[in-house]
């Protein structure tokens, strides 16, 4: 069996070790990482890959599709929700339940002035960053990575981000950067399987 098809997608999933009724487990058939990804370049450029799945998902009140952000909100200032099986704290153990926190989100301006200081950490127009100035007490953690960052509008959740890279002790005193989806549109669609 290739690797693509040792890999399986877990839906609905509310508890790492524990089975629910109601969560779908589907095969992966194949992936496409972004050609131009650089996992030793600043900032981790083009952090984000499509997979195409061996059957469809079959939705229900836990498992169902989410819009992809057109790119049409700037979203700035907006509280939206990171959620995750990532440590809570930097070199802590995983959790077994999924983790949410809401956080807002600050221009990359902004973003590039608070990581300014750090080499390497780079932010680019396809980052997108959330940070909780005033308690700098909420962040993504390691285990988090490619998970999502939603926000609302008009009462729908919207995908608007993918966890690529922040700081490892998790502490909240940077900001955690996200993979601006929209920026991708092109390249997803170019790509999407048949």
């Amino acid at each position: 069996m290739d690797r693509e098809r040792s890999r399986r997608v877990q839906c609905g999933l509310h508890r790492l070790n524990n089975a629910d009724d109601y969560q779908v487990t589907v095969t992966v058939n194949r992936c496409k990482v972004h050609e131009n990804w650089n996992s030793n370049g600043d900032g981790y450029p083009n952090d984000i890959a499509i997979c195409e799945l061996a059957t469809p998902l079959t939705f229900n009140d836990y498992v169902s599709p989410i819009e992809i952000d057109d790119g049409s909100a700037s979203w700035a200032g907006q509280d939206c929700t990171l959620s995750g099986w990532g440590r809570t704290v930097g070199g802590g153990s995983l959790p077994n339940y999924l983790q949410k926190v809401n956080i807002t989100k600050i221009t990359n301006n902004r973003c590039s002035q608070l990581w300014q200081s750090v080499t390497g950490a780079s932010i680019f127009d396809s980052h997108i960053c959330f940070f909780d100035e005033v308690g700098q007490d909420k962040s993504a953690c390691n285990g988090d990575s490619g998970g999502p960052v939603r926000c609302s509008r008009n009462g729908k959740k919207v995908l608007t981000g993918l966890t690529s890279w922040g700081i490892s002790t998790c502490s909240g005193a940077y900001p955690s950067v996200y993979t601006r989806v929209s920026k991708y549109s092109s390249w997803l669609a170019a790509n999407a399987y048949p």
